[in-house]
């Protein structure tokens, strides 16, 4: 029987928020960037780029976050009939930094959260059975209720002829073990956790782990000595991940050391931080262990996975001919199929470092050009931002990039977007919340920094820094009743205060313009208020702010 998924996985699925200040502390980080979490749902989606038809069993909430956890699988081709929407549970958030290479606080927000209510009756069993293989990890062994949903998919998928995978993935702070600000911990002693994982170690023909996740599989801190213990209530090959020092295959018996199992090549690399490591490794050996490579190979496509999720994107020029080098035995190995090449110019939007640019233009051309050499094949050639895109025709090459240009502003200090032909595309438009008639001598917002000096009219706007508009723009206009009002005292989290004049007969429900078009106010003025650039803030500008697209009228054609 055909079967038309190689691997289904099960288990967590949430959304990961990822502190942008790199080296800050947790508590320190103003913005975040969203990605899709859960090991099961990260080796999903990266065994499916790797080419395997990869599918998921697991919850989500019906809410946004389900809802975008469930599109981006889609995105990535990623089979969903597996993912099950929970009417009455969250899905899962974690919120975490990057501080240095090994440290990553995070809090995990899975409080009876959608997957941890994955039960017996979410597993289908037509969907099992149309799989070749099942990776489970091991937080959804952590609870009666997903134990169960996970024992059933193994003895399904066993029964169908299906191979089994085991990925650890210890959290300590998810078996209860640890507090709530110790999501980082990746080991906590326990007797009864290490219980709870024998019981269920049987089942599986693969087993991953650290050096640490095999501790509290074995019940010791020896490595060498929790293999053995492993060993004898399984005979799955078991893979331990040992770092810097690659990783090893065992697929019988446990030697007297470490480095006398089957080893791939590691890679060396410049680590920028350790996590995703683990679904990245997983998701190579996947793709190795279901094309039936011998060990030593799908040990190599698990570190060159795992490396590629440590490292920072990009290459020095030292590390060209070596990295172009391994990407064509990957290409060769059918890895890996490198399409282009892309840089970014730091200074195209200063004309008078005009000389800085061409330089990089030239060697990206010379190492652009080895690359396709080396490879045997053309490769699309991208490097022109907005600025290179707008002033620097011999930087377009194949592809172009432009992000500013996309919302018809100037890259450019000291050239307006009329005079490079671009019209501002975005407007950031609300309503008066409420509208009153204060004395002279009042205080405005917090700590009454404006007083006002007559009788006025105050007009409450409904939005403030927690939407992206900056705290510190008091003075800066907005456009209300065909005339431009003052903002006045400082903007808060939720709302700012303008003075619409003592004759004001505006009224609550009124528009409101902070820039844009009709009023004529650029976001320029804005921004050299808040002492910042536009793009920053058309790009700030929150998600609790309603987006609609208008279409351009007859006479605000956009240009060919």
């Amino acid at each position: 029987m055909t079967k038309l998924l190689d691997v289904i996985t099960i288990g967590r699925a949430g959304v990961d928020l990822y502190g942008q200040q790199v080296g800050g502390r947790l508590e320190d980080m103003g913005s975040f960037s969203k990605y899709i979490g859960g090991s099961p749902t990260n080796i999903a989606c990266g065994t499916a780029r790797l080419g395997l038809k990869s599918g998921l069993i697991t919850r989500v909430g019906d809410e946004h976050m389900g809802r975008f956890i469930r599109e981006q699988l889609v995105r990535e081709g990623v089979d969903v009939r597996g993912v099950k929407t929970d009417p009455d549970r969250l899905t899962a958030l974690v919120i975490l930094g990057i501080r240095d290479q090994d440290q990553f606080p995070l809090i995990f927000y899975r409080s009876d959260c959608a997957d941890m209510a994955l039960c017996e009756d979410d597993i289908d069993e037509a969907l099992i059975a149309d799989a070749r293989a099942v990776l489970a990890t091991g937080t959804h062994l952590s609870h009666p209720r997903t134990e169960a949903a996970v024992i059933k998919a193994l003895d399904l998928a066993r029964r169908h002829g299906a191979r089994t995978a085991l990925d650890i993935d210890y959290r300590p702070n998810l078996w209860g073990l640890a507090g709530h600000g110790d999501g980082e911990s990746r080991f906590v002693e326990s007797a009864a956790v290490t219980a709870r994982l024998q019981a269920t170690l049987h089942l599986f023909d693969l087993i991953v782990g650290t050096e640490e996740e095999f501790h509290i599989a074995g019940g010791s801190t020896d490595t060498l000595d929790a293999l053995r213990t492993v060993r004898n209530v399984t005979g799955a090959v078991l893979v331990c991940k040992r770092g810097a020092a690659g990783a090893v295959a065992f697929a019988g018996a446990i030697p007297d050391s470490l480095d006398a199992g089957e080893r791939g090549p590691g890679f060396p690399i410049e680590v920028f931080n350790v996590l995703g490591a683990g679904d990245g490794f997983f998701s190579g050996l996947m793709k190795g262990w279901l094309d039936g490579e011998p060990w030593p190979k799908a040990l190599e496509y698990a570190n060159a996975c795992g490396a590629l999720a440590v490292s920072r994107h990009g290459c020095t020029p030292e590390r060209w001919p070596a990295f172009v080098a391994r990407a064509a035995e990957l290409e060769a190995a059918g890895l890996v199929r490198v399409e282009g090449v892309f840089s970014h110019l730091g200074v195209a939007d200063e004309p008078d470092r005009a000389a800085e640019t061409t330089a990089q233009l030239l060697r990206f051309e010379r190492m652009a050009a080895e690359a396709a050499e080396t490879l045997g094949h053309p490769l699309l050639r991208h490097l022109a931002n907005t600025p290179a895109a707008l002033a620097r025709p011999d930087t377009h090459l194949d592809m172009v990039r432009v992000g500013l240009g996309l919302y018809g502003l100037s890259p450019f200090a000291d050239v307006t977007a009329a005079e490079l032909g671009l019209r501002p595309a975005m407007s950031l438009v609300t309503v008066l919340a409420n509208v009153k008639a204060v004395p002279a001598g009042q205080g405005v917002s917090y700590g009454f920094r404006h007083v006002t000096a007559e009788p006025t009219t105050l007009g409450l706007v409904p939005v403030g820094y927690a939407d992206g508009v900056p705290r510190v723009v008091e003075g800066t206009r907005v456009h209300v009743g065909g005339r431009n009002v003052p903002v006045v005292g400082r903007v808060a989290m939720d709302q700012f205060v303008v003075d619409l004049g003592p004759d004001a007969a505006d009224a609550p429900g009124d528009a409101v313009e902070l820039f844009g078009p009709a009023s004529g106010i650029p976001v320029e003025e804005w921004a050299a208020a808040a002492g910042t650039i536009n793009y920053e803030l058309v790009t700030r500008i929150g998600g609790r702010v309603d987006r609609q697209h208008v279409d351009p009228t007859p006479t605000q054609e956009a240009r060919p």
